[in-house]
């Protein structure tokens, strides 16, 4: 039996079978066209089975031959995959049905300029490049002089055009913004970094930028309500971007210290691990480098981990300040030596947002909590180097969050950053028209029973919140809005106070129209999260009908309901405070770069 590891696509196979019989030579090809419908994704096995014509015969041999290919004109070619990208397990992604390589996905790479390579071309001349920007007030190049921002680019979106494939990306086919903030030395200014941070969020729906990578981490430890770098991403993550940054090196020199934007309770930050040149995780270990600890504001990170030891990715070029200074570090491509070796927690940052990349393409409409969820709800703990210590929820299994269904949050229960400009919870207004349907809506308590106060802590699926509305179907809200805010945000689900009885369905109407439906949630559905535009708009409808099955345990929560101000951007942050010489862009651990170390068959010609 022959088995082998082909894409979805029509698979043509040939069989010749020859067997001898009484010295006579019988030859047969079989040629066999299988249909889409009959192969399965990623994991197709092609087989001959050899019969015995005669059970009386006693000397019969056989020979078979089998071969199988594929006619697929969009997909990966995972036999290429780098260990790293198999090791999380994307090339079992790259050829789903769904081609799942980051299609039409923007990412964000905010850094030191990324070069206009060919590995960020689709065909002969589409490039995925679909925006460079730079911020620098000295310099109008996008380009990148430094080396760092190419690299991280490669590892989110290269697809290995000047390697033959052999340095292929997480997620091939996403689309790439460069946005330029340090010089060539890797330098930034505190107006260059504000600057491209509000370029993105002002340019988010023409690119379609759902994810920002930065890999770069402050020497400066503090809270997250005080850091307005912190603040500036949470803006980021609130407006429906995935923010992933790099966990931070400082895992020997400065043990158990977390350092901003990784020690923000909202973003991604991420970890490195060493997968030790082998496809197989069950021999990798946390990176020595990579920093973990728990924040001055108690939340453990960092939240996952991902290759980021011996990483090869894109040269910017070779006079580039990186190439010169690490002369060892460069590694052949078609045209010379296009490529280049790191390592770092940047790296692993990288790999994390290519990861989240893939799973959007597949899911688009998963928030940025959703997301983080899944990819730290799916990470792998079944390796020898794990420890949730010091790589918080496991290794990234990217093939485990792209089938996986889950679309339950994270940062349950989170206060934002006590920087930005505010915001008020609903239960703190006074709604204009107020209808419930057993009792009366109680304010930051449960529905309860049908006495005014009579509600209990809200609580859905064990998390205890301290603000929010309990209300019973069929319940309606309405408060003005007076085009004052600029998102409405909550939590909702069934109260824990009727066990898994219910089944609800939650609206949400802004001047009339139906902004959000929740689908049908019963007592046992995860909690789900709302964060919804309202910029401009005058009335907020808060709706949660039954489902017409007569049932009295209807007891729904709009959970830590909140409205953000308008225009919570950058203005709305004191800036002031912060201490940007301590701002560090060269998040490369050169020491741990061992050329040695590299497994070549497995990461090249394999």
């Amino acid at each position: 039996v022959y088995r082998s590891n082909l894409p979805g696509g029509t698979i043509s196979s040939n069989t010749y079978a020859s067997s001898v019989r009484d010295e006579l030579v019988e030859n047969q090809w079989v040629g066999v066209a299988l249909p889409l419908t009959a192969l399965r994704d990623g994991e197709n096995v092609l087989a001959v089975e050899m019969h015995q014509a005669s059970g009386s015969d006693p000397d019969m041999s056989f020979d078979a031959l089998l071969y199988g290919w594929s006619n697929c004109t969009d997909c990966a070619n995972p036999t290429k995959a780098m260990t790293y990208t198999r090791s999380i397990k994307a090339d079992l992604v790259w050829n789903l049905l769904s081609r799942t390589q980051g299609q039409s996905i923007g990412v964000a790479v905010v850094d030191s300029g990324v070069i206009d390579s060919k590995d960020f071309v689709e065909g002969t001349d589409l490039t995925r490049m679909v925006a460079r920007v730079s911020l620098i007030g000295n310099s109008g190049s996008p380009d990148d002089a430094n080396g760092h921002g190419s690299h991280i680019a490669g590892i989110i979106g290269g697809n290995g055009a000047i390697s033959a494939q052999n340095y292929v990306g997480v997620a091939p086919k996403s689309t790439l913004i460069d946005v330029r903030v340090t010089d060539d030395k890797g330098r930034g200014s505190t107006s260059d970094l504000i600057a491209g941070l509000q370029w993105i969020l002002d340019n988010r729906v023409q690119y379609n930028i759902r994810i920002v990578n930065m890999s770069l981490n402050s020497s400066v430890a503090e809270s997250y309500h005080t850091s307005p770098l912190d603040a500036a991403l949470e803006i980021l993550w609130i407006n429906g971007i995935v923010v992933v940054v790099s966990g931070g090196n400082n895992g020997v020199t400065d043990k158990g210290v977390i350092y901003p934007p990784a020690n923000d309770p909202f973003v991604i930050s991420v970890g490195s691990a060493d997968d030790m040149g082998t496809v197989s995780v069950g021999d990798d270990v946390v990176s020595s480098f990579s920093a973990s600890g728990t924040t001055i504001d108690g939340f453990a990170k960092p939240d996952l981990v991902a290759p980021g030891r011996n990483v090869i990715s894109l040269k910017a070029s070779d006079d580039s300040n990186l190439a010169v200074d690490h002369p060892n570090n460069h590694v052949q491509g078609s045209r010379g030596k296009d490529y280049f070796m790191m390592s770092g927690t940047s790296m692993a940052a990288g790999v994390v947002a290519g990861a989240a990349a893939l799973l959007l393409q597949d899911e688009p409409n998963l928030t940025p909590d959703q997301i983080k969820y899944r990819l730290m709800s799916t990470a792998n703990k079944n390796w020898a180097g794990y420890s949730s210590a010091r790589a918080g929820a496991g290794y990234l299994d990217v093939l485990a969050a792209v089938t996986g269904s889950s679309t339950a949050g994270a940062n349950v229960n989170l206060p934002v950053s006590a920087m930005i400009g505010g915001s008020n919870f609903v239960s703190d207004l006074t709604p204009v028209v107020s209808i419930n349907g057993f009792g009366p809506q109680e304010r930051d308590m449960s529905n309860g029973e049908n006495l005014p106060l009579d509600g209990n802590t809200i609580k859905l699926n064990g998390v205890s919140y301290s603000k929010g509305l309990g209300v019973h179907a069929n319940s309606e809200l309405r408060y003005n809005l007076n085009g004052k805010y600029g998102r409405f945000l909550s939590d909702i689900g069934i109260d824990d106070e009727v066990s898994n009885n219910g089944s609800v369905i939650f609206r949400v109407y802004l001047d009339g129209v139906l902004a959000y439906d929740s689908g049908l949630m019963t007592g046992s559905t995860d909690t789900k999260k709302v964060n919804i535009d309202v910029t401009g708009k005058n009335e907020l409808r808060l709706v949660v009908n039954d489902n017409g099955d007569g049932s009295g345990s209807d007891h729904a929560d709009w959970a830590n309901a909140s409205l953000t101000v308008a225009g919570m951007t950058w203005a709305s942050v004191n800036w002031s405070s912060v201490n940007w010489s301590s701002v560090n862009w060269s998040s490369v651990n050169w020491s741990s770069v061992n050329w040695s170390s590299v497994n070549w068959s497995s990461d090249i010609w394999e």
